[in-house]
């Protein structure tokens, strides 16, 4: 009689594991080519993620720290977790990460402080390359006013018109405001003074 025979189809002297996981971007829908690390204190295992935000890294058995970045889209925070452990053969699936948007979205507006006219075209401009701008928003003397935007493709910059009209002599304040989608705020005042009567 004939015994069965079992077979082991792999790779004996291996002695690594894999890490997988899911990192996404607050606020976005495509999440590739986020950098993903794991360093046990000597050696690195890295990989980058794909538009799902998914990513396998294949290590070494032992304990690892992971550090995850975005290389570029500097204005998303990066991420640690510590005291990973993975064993030979094993796959150890990470928690899903959302790396943050911190960083606040730039808002330009001309430099102006006199002004001999009463009706004047300001030009706002406002960028935000990480999570994009959700809103801008500008007022006069605490009079919020209407804006006209373009805006492009991904949200990332919005170049705004402000149409003032039939300004009275003295001094008034603008206020502006950009907002991203998450939730970061630049706010700009301006003081202008309209010298538009005649003597």
């Amino acid at each position: 009689t004939s015994r069965p025979w079992n077979f082991y189809i792999g790779d004996l002297s291996s002695t690594q594991g894999s890490f997988a996981g899911v990192v996404k971007y607050q606020c976005r829908t495509v999440h590739s080519a986020i950098h993903v690390e794991f360093n046990n204190g000597n050696k690195t295992f890295d990989a980058y993620t794909d538009s799902k935000g998914n990513y396998t890294v294949k290590a070494d058995a032992g304990n690892y720290t992971a550090t995850i970045t975005s290389d570029s889209l500097k204005e998303y925070q990066s991420a640690t977790v510590k005291d990973l452990f993975i064993e030979s053969g094993s796959l150890l699936r990470m928690d899903e990460i959302e790396l943050k948007d911190s960083v606040k979205p730039v808002l330009l507006v001309k430099n102006i402080d006199t002004l001999r006219t009463r009706n004047y075209n300001q030009t706002i401009y406002v960028r935000d390359l990480g999570a994009g701008i959700e809103s801008v928003s500008a007022s006069i003397d605490g009079e919020a006013k209407s804006l006209t935007c373009s805006v492009s493709e991904d949200s990332a910059v919005f170049n705004c018109a402000l149409d003032l009209k039939n300004l009275l002599d003295g001094d008034h304040k603008l206020e502006y405001n950009a907002k991203d989608k998450a939730g970061n705020v630049e706010k700009l005042e301006q003081t202008i003074t309209i010298m538009a009567t005649k003597i």
